[in-house]
């Protein structure tokens, strides 16, 4: 039972480390600055993405 435990605490955490670093990065665009690095990352995360995914031409 306390092996269970300690793992269960183990996978609290870790959700808890995640769910916290996605806050972490919602507050960081709720800034003037963090507005501008949005607009100009998303478009190129977004053609990197598309790159990435790009099925070959048949022929």
């Amino acid at each position: 039972m306390h092996r269970f435990e300690a793992d269960m605490r183990r996978q609290g955490s870790e959700a808890l480390t995640l769910a916290m670093r996605t806050v972490t990065l919602v507050l960081a665009t709720d800034t003037a600055a963090g507005a501008a690095a949005t607009a100009v990352c998303i478009p190129v995360l977004a053609a990197a993405a598309r790159l990435r995914h790009r099925r070959p031409v048949p022929g």
